[in-house]
């Protein structure tokens, strides 16, 4: 009859979602009675954490999709780590073009989370003219009929790997996709760097 006290412990970009064999609910910690033998699980969900390990080079992670001029080909995993984080690592690569270019995130589930942030780590290797360019982070929730923007910079140069971090919680309790962009001249850009992509929330009790 000793009650026992366990606790559901998630690693980064996990969430608790719920207990279950003979414990039951979503009460974290929580304690029960010791009779017999018992089987308990907790289940844990993730928003979003891609660092594009196991991917070769030129993919996407399954489910993303990209697009835009050259239907979006000069998105791709390198195995290079000049974001910051571990190889590989998205690429966006020069090309001879000039318009808009996208990688986007499947659907994410923000129903029940609060206080939704996005972070990733990203270097610029720039090669032309200075303001030939925008680089972005955008997000969607009606699929690409409107797009509300959290970042944008019109490089002067060089972007040293650096972590960015957006508060996103505007679109709390929504279901939304994320969507890294590039608008202007290719030509005037060697290569975009992103890694470790990381959406945190506070779920609803």
């Amino acid at each position: 009859g000793t009650v026992l006290i366990f606790k559901a412990q998630a690693k980064e970009g996990w969430y608790f979602s719920h207990w279950s064999g003979d414990l039951t609910g979503n009460k974290n910690p929580d304690g029960l009675a010791m009779a017999k033998d018992t089987v308990i699980t907790a289940h844990f969900f993730e928003i979003l954490n891609e660092d594009f390990s196991l991917l070769t080079f030129g993919e996407i992670p399954q489910g993303w999709t990209r697009g835009g001029m050259n239907e979006g080909l000069d998105w791709g995993v390198t195995n290079s780590s000049f974001a910051g984080g571990e190889a590989p690592e998205m690429r966006f690569s020069w090309n001879n073009w000039e318009g808009s270019s996208f990688l986007e995130t499947p659907e994410i589930d923000g129903s029940g989370l609060t206080g939704l942030e996005l972070s990733f780590k990203h270097h610029l290797a720039h090669w032309g003219e200075p303001e030939k360019y925008i680089l972005g982070v955008s997000v969607t929730k009606d699929g690409g009929s409107s797009y509300t923007n959290f970042w944008s910079v019109q490089p002067l140069g060089n972007i040293p790997a650096e972590t960015i971090t957006l508060d996103i919680s505007s679109f709390d309790g929504e279901t939304f996709n994320i969507v890294w962009f590039f608008l202007g001249d290719s030509g005037q850009i060697d290569f975009w760097y992103i890694d470790d992509i990381l959406v945190t929330g506070t779920p609803n009790d």
